[in-house]
């Protein structure tokens, strides 16, 4: 079966044996496909096990037209999902040249090096890419992976050096490559998945065969080139070794739905919160740095109808007590009114007062500034006020809020108590 390529698809009771029989008789340059439901990946072990280490690379929904008659028209529609997966063949690597022997020079056969060099990113980093027409798979230097804290996974294939030997490789990992192409402003991007291995120094990450043929790519190293045929792009290269990229981390901006996928991946987040404070009080050993928003209370502030022993109480906590002034420290959490769709600013004129009330308005909104609780503001929305006089006589100042009510979307939360 020596650099065959085998297609699978039989009955879910005849599969187990005529997978067993495939392992049986492979060869390490034969590759196959399998069809099986997608059912049967989750919910029969044996299966499962069979299929370790072999790549879905195609997915079949329920009802599409899969099955057909020899001439051509649609026969069946499938009657449940189904998977196709790839077994590759055996993959090694070939690394042309020694450490002390460039890259520019040719073979003995007088042929230029089947290598260009690219400079771009992986997984975010810059990096140096090559292309290598004699590698079967990408591979990714296992140095570069650990200094940038890429997610691996485990796996167990033999890989073949130039030299013939034979070496162990344990891990793979899915990196995000971005290579400039001579269309100014324009970069290829696509996904890999590479094997974890230690490369020379001349590289970060070896292009194989796989991703060649993937996208129909021609190594033009006369005009030092990479021609990617299925993505209609030209790769700028070199075929002498980048120099090589500083070990900063060059860090990018990503989405937080990108964030949510690496940390989904197994990936180390840290959160930092950063927040203006005072430099003296951090000098001194201040443990809350945040300024009070509240006075002691004084004698003067309680009432002369309160009893000496409510009043002792008061003034032997009178840090807890005290008339508050401005807002509270900004905590990372803010109020928002959420509004019903298509809804518009709500402005109601003021209702007209009395002199009394008037005299009221005056001396409330001015202690409200003084306390730092209101400010001055050009909203678009404004809702009147209206008194509401207590027992005592004095009058109450309420909000007429009904306006927004009745376009705010509702909260369905008990309120605490």
């Amino acid at each position: 079966m020596a650099h065959d390529h085998v297609w699978m698809a039989a009955h879910l009771a005849v599969l187990p044996a005529l997978l067993q029989h495939y392992v049986s008789v492979r060869h390490d340059s034969t590759s196959a496909c399998v069809m099986v439901p997608s059912d049967a990946l989750h919910n029969n072990a044996n299966i499962k096990h069979l299929l370790q280490g072999w790549h879905v690379i195609k997915r079949y929904p329920k009802g599409f037209p899969l099955l057909v008659t020899p001439d051509g028209l649609p026969r069946k529609s499938l009657p449940f999902d189904v998977d196709i997966l790839y077994d590759p063949p055996k993959p090694f690597v070939t690394l042309l040249h020694t450490p002390d022997v460039a890259d520019a020079q040719p073979s003995a056969g007088g042929e230029p090096s089947p290598i260009l060099h690219v400079t771009g990113t992986i997984a975010g980093h810059k990096g140096r890419l090559a292309a290598d027409s004699q590698a079967s798979h990408c591979f990714v230097d296992e140095s570069f992976v650990n200094r940038h804290g890429i997610v691996t996974t485990p796996v167990n294939v033999s890989v073949t050096l130039a030299d013939k030997s034979q070496t162990a490789v344990s891990a793979e990992c899915s990196v995000y490559i971005c290579m400039p192409s001579k269309l100014r402003g324009v970069w290829y991007k696509r996904r890999v998945k590479c094997f974890v291995l230690p490369l020379n120094s001349r590289q970060d990450l070896l292009l194989g065969q796989d991703w060649l043929i993937w996208e129909k790519a021609l190594l033009d190293c006369s005009a030092n080139s990479i021609i990617l045929r299925r993505a209609g792009l030209v790769i700028n290269g070199s075929n002498t070794p980048t120099t090589p990229v500083p070990q900063e981390d060059d860090f990018e901006l990503i989405t937080p739905q990108q964030a949510a996928r690496l940390v989904r991946a197994g990936a180390h987040c840290f959160s930092i919160n950063v927040s203006e404070v005072d430099p003296v009080s951090i000098m001194h050993g201040d443990e809350d740095p945040d300024p009070p928003v509240s006075g002691p209370l004084t004698e003067a502030d309680i009432p002369s109808h309160v009893s000496s022993e409510v009043r002792a109480l008061l003034l032997k906590y009178a840090h807890v007590f005290g008339t508050p002034h401005g807002l509270p420290p900004d905590r990372g959490i803010d109020h928002v009114i959420s509004e019903k769709p298509g809804s518009k600013p709500v402005y109601r004129a003021p209702y007209r007062t009395s002199p009394k009330e008037t005299a009221e308005v005056h001396a409330r909104v001015k202690q409200l500034l003084e306390d730092g609780f209101i400010e001055p503001s050009n909203s678009p929305y404004g809702s009147p006020i209206l008194f509401v006089p207590k027992k005592d006589g004095t009058l109450r100042m309420c909000i007429d809020t009904r306006a927004l009510n009745a376009q705010t979307v509702p909260m369905r939360t008990p309120i605490p108590r």
